[in-house]
This record gives C-alpha cells, sequence and structure tokens, in this order.
C-alpha cells in the first residue's frame, strides 16, 4: 500500500500562512472562532480545531463552533462521536439550516454513506446562498462516485473571484484543487493551481516555490495526445502477463519491465494511490522521465514519511503492451528487498484491467473482448458478481458484515481480509488479542475473531480474521476509511477480480 501527497500538504516549517476572516458576509461564517482555529482549519490541520474545542465545555459552545467541531470530528475519522454530536442538532430542526446541511453532508460523507451525504449536501449547494465549502465537499464527494467531470465542475465553483482572498488562497482550496485535477486528469488546469500558488512571494519562501515551480513545468508542458494520460497500446488481442513465479508473500503480484537489456521487478499494488511508483535510480534513469518537484510519500498506514519527486514518463514498456503517458513519483527504495517499482493498473481506464488469481496472471482487455472472454463468461462454472466500484484513488466496493453495510477496499498490495475494530465494534465479535512486528520494527497490536463478509453474491468465510485499529489510515480530506480490506489471498486459486472503468465496477468470478 503507497500513498502521497503534495509538499503543499505538509512540511509546514518551510512557510507560514497567515488567515483572518474566511467567508465574506454572504457567506455562512463561524461565530467567535479565534484566528489559530480558523487557520488550522484553512490549513487542514483538524486536529489541531479538535484539540482546541475539546478543552471548552461543549455545551458552553454556540451552534456554529458545534459544527466546526463535529465536522473536524469527522475528517479525523472520529465519526462515530461526530454523528453523535450532530443528531440532537438535526433533530432539534424542521429544515436544517445551510451549515448543518453542510456539516450532515461531511459527516456522512466519512462515513461513507454517500447518498445520504448527497442527499445533505445538495440541500446547502442549493439553498440560495453559495457556501464554497460545501461545494467543495461535493467536489470530493463527486471523486469517490468517479464522476471526476462533475468534481471538476464543483470545485470550480469554490473558486468565485467575490470570495474572500483567505479562502481562495488556503491550503484547503489548493490541495483538493491538485486532488480533483489529478483524478479528472485536467494536467492544464493542474499546472495553472501550481503556477498561481507559486506567484505568491508575500505568502511562501523561495525554497517552497521552488518546487511549485518545478510542479508547473511538469504539468504544463504541451505533449501529443495531451489527454491520453495512463493510456495504453497493445496487439489485438487481450493480453495475459503472467505474475513473476516464485515470489510469496505480498509482493507476489509482480510482472517483469525490461529495457535495453535490463529486467525489472514491478509490483502490481491497487493500493498505491501515485499510480507509478519507481524506486530503482537504474531503472529510473533509464526511462529518463521530466523531473517536477518534491512531494511527499508513504508506504503503508504506519509507515514514515519519505521525499520524493513527481516525474513524468513518456512510456512505459512491458513488451506486449506499453502504458503512455504517465505522471508518477520516484522515491529510492527504503529497504533493500523493494520493488524496482510499483503500478496501480486501475489507473489504466481505456482496458478493463483483471487480476487473474487462477491463472496467476495480469489481464488487459476492451470492452468488447472482455464480453466474449469464453474463460471468464463459461455457465455454471464460477459465480459472478459486479458490485459499484467507487474511489478515486483506492478501490471501495459495498460490503456486509452481520447484516451491516460498509465498504471493503480491494487492496492487492494488502495479505488477506482485515476488519477495522470501529467498524465491528457494536456487532458482538469475540476478539483474541495479538501482536505483530510491522516492516518498521515497531509492535502492533491487533485482534482475530471468526467473521463472514460478503460483497455482492458472494461469500468470505475466515475462522481468524485479523482485527485492527486502522486509526491513523483514513482519507485526509473527509476522515473516510474502509471497514475491511481485502488482498488477493481472499482470491488466490478462485477468482478473477476485474476493474471496469466504462461502467465504474469491479466484477469478480
Amino acid at each position: 500500500m503507497f500513498f502521497y501527497y503534495d509538499i503543499g500538504m505538509k512540511g509546514k516549517s518551510l512557510w507560514y500562512v497567515l488567515i483572518m476572516a474566511f467567508m465574506l458576509n454572504s457567506i455562512a461564517v463561524y461565530g467567535e472562532i479565534p484566528q489559530l482555529v480558523r487557520q488550522d482549519y484553512l490549513s487542514m490541520r483538524f486536529q489541531g480545531v479538535v484539540d482546541y474545542f475539546k478543552e471548552k465545555e461543549y455545551s458552553q459552545l454556540d451552534k456554529e463552533q458545534k459544527l466546526l467541531y463535529i465536522e473536524c470530528l469527522a475528517k479525523v475519522s472520529r465519526v462515530n462521536e461526530a454523528l453523535e454530536k450532530l443528531e440532537p442538532i438535526l433533530s432539534g430542526n424542521d429544515v436544517p439550516d445551510q451549515l448543518t446541511c453542510m456539516t450532515a453532508g461531511i459527516v456522512y460523507m466519512s462515513l461513507g454513506k454517500f447518498e445520504k451525504a448527497e442527499e445533505y449536501l445538495m440541500k446547502s449547494v442549493l439553498n440560495g446562498v453559495v457556501e464554497p465549502r460545501a461545494s467543495l465537499a461535493m467536489a470530493i464527494l463527486k471523486l469517490e462516485y468517479r464522476k471526476f467531470n462533475e468534481a471538476v465542475k464543483h470545485y470550480e465553483s469554490c473558486l468565485d473571484k467575490t470570495f474572500s482572498i483567505e479562502w481562495l488562497e488556503s491550503d484547503m482550496v489548493f490541495i483538493v484543487g491538485v486532488e480533483v485535477y489529478k483524478a479528472a486528469r485536467e494536467y492544464g488546469k493542474l499546472a495553472e493551481l501550481y503556477r498561481v500558488r507559486s506567484s505568491m512571494k508575500k505568502k511562501y519562501p523561495a525554497s517552497y516555490r521552488d518546487e511549485l515551480k518545478a510542479n508547473y513545468k511538469l504539468y504544463s508542458v504541451e505533449r501529443k495526445d495531451r489527454r491520453n494520460y495512463f493510456s495504453t497500446l497493445s496487439g489485438s488481442g487481450p493480453v495475459v502477463i503472467p505474475f513473476v513465479p516464485g515470489v510469496k508473500g505480498i509482493r507476489a503480484r509482480m510482472i517483469l519491465l525490461t529495457i535495453k537489456g535490463k529486467t525489472f521487478k514491478v509490483a502490481l499494488d491497487t493500493g498505491n494511490t501515485a499510480g507509478w511508483l519507481v524506486h530503482s535510480r537504474e531503472l529510473n534513469d533509464l526511462l529518463n522521465p521530466v523531473k517536477g518537484g518534491r512531494t511527499v510519500t508513504g508506504i503503508g498506514p504506519d509507515s514514515e514519511s519519505m521525499d520524493g519527486y513527481n516525474h513524468y514518463y513518456p512510456v512505459l514498456d512491458f513488451n506486449i503492451f506499453k502504458v503512455h503517458h504517465v505522471f508518477g513519483i520516484y522515491v529510492p527504495k527504503p529497504h533493500p528487498d523493494f520493488p524496482d517499482a510499483n503500478l496501480n493498473p486501475s489507473y489504466i481506464r481505456d482496458r478493463i484491467v483483471s487480476f487473474d488469481f487462477v491463472r496467476n496472471a495480469l489481464v488487459l482487455e476492451t470492452e468488447a473482448q472482455f464480453q466474449e472472454d469464453k474463460d471468464r463468461n463459461r455457465p455454471g462454472e464460477r459465480k459472478m458478481s459486479r458490485v459499484s466500484w467507487f474511489g478515486y484513488k483506492y478501490i471501495y466496493v459495498p460490503m456486509e458484515i452481520k447484516g451491516k453495510a460498509g465498504f471493503a477496499m480491494i487492496e492487492t498490495g494488502a495479505e488477506d481480509i482485515a476488519l477495522k475494530l470501529d467498524f465491528i465494534t457494536e456487532l458482538g465479535f469475540s476478539l483474541v488479542s495479538k501482536t505483530r512486528y510491522l516492516m518498521n520494527g515497531s509492535m502492533k497490536g491487533y485482534y482475530v475473531t471468526p467473521a463472514e463478509l460478503k460483497i455482492g453474491d458472494l461469500s468470505f468465510s475466515r475462522d481468524a480474521v485479523e482485527v485492527w485499529h486502522f486509526d491513523t489510515f483514513y482519507d485526509l480530506l473527509t476522515g473516510f476509511s474502509s471497514g475491511a480490506v481485502v488482498g488477493p489471498l481472499a482470491f488466490r486459486g478462485k477468482y478473477i477480480v476485474s476493474f471496469d472503468p466504462f461502467l465504474n465496477q469491479v466484477v469478480l468470478n
């Protein structure tokens, strides 16, 4: 599992932010909120807001303060606590006001109740008065629905020049913009975002602006087939690439990349949120990328952050297929046994990509080829289940445990099935304590319990499924995290897992 965020998300020692009020009179504002709390909020330091309010007597807070506290609780993934505080406010209003609707939408999004979140956010957005934070939340929600053009539309509605400069120049607006434009592959608009931010000489030091300028240059270069990023080229038939044999554990899903007589191992990981990561310096030099600015990268939910660099790779040639126009990250190997590179095949949107755990191969097909696949569609031999695909970075599918609905993340960089403790706490499972050493050498406690997880028409049972806190692994924009992680061992030898970007579905059969 790999995740990244741009330099603007961390490294606050590099620069400072001075924020006063952030909304005009026409926009819903918070009550007596101290400047530092507003600064934390717009800088996406939501834990700082929570820490401030938890020291106050909750009953003495005014409504606006309570709603800000509730929103930030949700965004640091304390979702049950946020909901508990929100419900009395909702029940006390026959017709909730705009600010309450916005907060409810954000809380329900953090809970993974996306339909309910959209219902409340629409009430806020369409209430006659523009609330840019609600539009920003709607943009993030549309990303989770994989409706990228709609996400861009909602995001850009937050950029009206009548809004305050503190809002328009905030970390929050910048970071969400980076996420939206990357997901929508609007790299020209992404470049402009970096250009504008790099021009703010009075706000940021030169070292930070230099990194922004490097990213501006990276994303602004005119290239042929500008919108065909992560596009594939192959022969007329389906592409079948066997996994590298003899590799065990979570690195078992690897394919080979050969360039100028040198062969490199590439891990296939749907938890890689950058799409393409290069760890081998030799491979990176051979690929001759266009280099951009610095970024911060993490590996796994408990990893240390590592410096990396945004790069553009014109082509990745896997011999029987090629991937063109790839934006990725170079970050040197944190350990010698790391793979040379890491590819998230779900970033490919012009083919249906399958992890075939029966043949132990990666398969790429067109829509027509996928429908005609005789190995897949033999009646009666294997049950097929189509489920909706949510998520723009991770792959979330609806699931159910003991009648409780939620989301499972399909993570080919994980191992087997793991459950989140918060999600199953109320379900009455009998938990047995265990401990384990993590990749970084620290010891972590977890639990095991018998459990059955359902995805679509399929059931996955374990006598001793692992249960983890996962208290630091959540979406930094929303606080959302899935109730379960499902790795390749759940499918090994039995299932083909396919990612259909045309219908936004995951197919298991």
